[in-house]
């Protein structure tokens, strides 16, 4: 039940330019203020014209690790005059065997990318803040990292160029070719397929995303300004563990049995990670790692998943139950030729082909027996096909279900449009599950409409405004339940 919960979400989540980077969760504001900092045009571009290269310090990276106090004292002050430059003779330094070197390398990166340990990310901020200040002054600085071939650079490069300029800007993002052949890479089995692509739509408006909490406190005293404040500190930590992530598109398979003791899902998600850098994150958390046909796989401890590390472009995600029957080996293989075994199941085949895959956001579902028991208001289908559609300032989901017989489909729907007008009323109230809600999804729950005609039923509804606002909002008690780790 709660996957098909979700649909709704994954559908409405990709439009209206969703954010689809973790950098984009960063408010520019409460950056470079925890930074003591007041950025201005001209004390940025000198950040990005800071001359790369630096005077070889091996001897003061050997002196960190002297047995003296003061000397290592004196030779980090002496690294630390000499700027960002020294920065990727540092990172060799942090794999030192000495752990005083490694220790202090750390430290002084951090202290010369204004407070993080990962200066790419500082760049992009940079990059970012530029385009954000509208100034054309920074322009002779921007347009030459348009030809940089650092990950991110040259799109932050060209998106602040384009905000300066006052012109419109859309990243490049998943090829429809990939979109389409994704969905094929799937295992057998599969019974429910959704994706979503998420088109970028850049830094996340905090302020839109405030006002939209559909209440005041979210949570026993916590206020709106904290759950920000607890948000941003997990985003540091998390961009300063593995550097940027970007999410282009996903794909999502459900098999037919998901349950207790039984089913798997599948997620291939397309996009851009540091596979190095997740890697030794996850290693620091003590997580299982391993090889098999030749890709890093990862094994969460009590967490009823495995992460294939496939490369910097795609990961892929397959869990169920702790210690279920995941098709890796088909997982795996479907990776390395490209072609997965769902094809074979004709009726699930059709039915994907029936749906609407160029708007973006799509799912289909085969009812199961297992599907149907989640509850009344699934019980009357066979099967169900819905699609996003965005445009012009408004997203809009339309769901049919189709079943053999026409009093179950109606008896569905009578279960569904009474849970629906309970939620209304809840929201009305201002319940509970509204503090956790943002204003555009409760608006969205409040169009919903649904009718039956005969053995088919149609779900509809619509949101106006941003989605990135509606998401922010969202990821608030997310945030405050996950902690400050992230």
């Amino acid at each position: 039940m709660g996957m098909f919960m979700l649909l709704p979400i994954l559908l409405l989540g990709g439009g209206l330019g969703g954010a689809s980077e973790l950098l984009d969760y960063v408010d520019t504001q409460a950056y470079w203020k925890a930074k003591s900092t007041e950025p201005t045009v001209r004390d940025l571009v000198l950040m990005i014209d800071a001359a790369p290269k630096a005077d070889d310090i091996s001897a003061l990276i050997k002196q960190l690790g002297h047995e003296e106090f003061d000397q290592r004292e004196a030779a980090s002050e002496a690294i630390a005059k000499k700027g960002v430059g020294v920065i990727p003779q540092l990172k060799v330094a942090t794999k030192s065997t000495d752990a005083e070197i490694a220790e202090r390398a750390g430290r002084l990166i951090t202290e010369l990318s204004g407070g993080d340990t990962d200066p790419a990310v500082h760049k992009l901020m940079i990059i970012r803040t530029l385009g954000e200040l509208k100034d054309k002054a920074a322009l002779p600085a921007l347009r030459p990292l348009v030809a940089s071939t650092e990950p991110f650079v040259s799109t932050y490069a060209q998106r602040s160029i384009a905000l300066i300029e006052g012109k419109p800007f859309q990243p490049v993002g998943l090829s429809a070719q990939q979109w389409d052949k994704d969905v094929w890479m799937l295992p057998k089995g599969v019974k429910l397929v959704a994706q979503l692509t998420m088109p970028g739509g850049g830094p996340l408006d905090w302020v839109k995303a405030l006002d939209n909490l559909a209440v005041g406190p979210v949570g026993a005293g916590v206020t709106k300004e904290q759950m920000h404040a607890q948000m941003q500190q997990g985003v540091f930590t998390a961009l300063n563990s593995v550097g940027n992530v970007r999410i282009d598109g996903l794909t999502m398979g459900v098999s037919g049995d998901p349950g207790q003791q039984s089913g798997f899902m599948a997620v291939f998600v397309r996009g851009y990670y540091n596979r190095d850098k997740v890697k030794a994150a996850l290693a620091k958390m003590n997580v299982q790692m391993g090889e098999e046909e030749g890709m890093t796989v990862a094994t969460p401890p009590n967490a009823g998943m495995k992460l294939i590390l496939a490369s910097d472009e795609l990961l892929v995600i397959t869990g169920g139950p702790p210690g279920g029957n995941y098709p890796m080996k088909e997982l795996l293989t479907a990776i390395k030729t490209g072609k997965g075994a769902i094809a074979e199941d004709e009726e699930v085949a059709a039915l994907i082909k029936s749906a609407n895959r160029k708007t973006g956001g799509w799912a289909v579902a085969q009812m199961t027996d297992t599907y149907k028991s989640a509850g009344p208001w699934l019980a009357g289908y066979d099967t169900i096909v819905a699609e996003r559609i965005s445009e012009k300032g408004k997203t809009t989901i339309k769901a049919t279900g189709k079943g053999k017989d026409a009093e179950k489909v109606a008896a569905a729907v009578a279960d569904l449009n009474k849970n629906l007008e309970m939620l209304r009323e809840q929201f009305k109230a201002g319940g509970a599950a509204g503090g956790f809600v943002p204003k555009p999804m409760v608006e969205f729950i409040q169009s919903l409409k649904l009718e039956s005609t005969g053995n088919s039923a149609t779900l509809t509804g619509s949101m106006e405004g941003s989605f990135e606002s509606m998401l922010g909002a969202m990821m608030f008690p997310m945030m405050m339940m996950g902690g400050p780790g992230f």
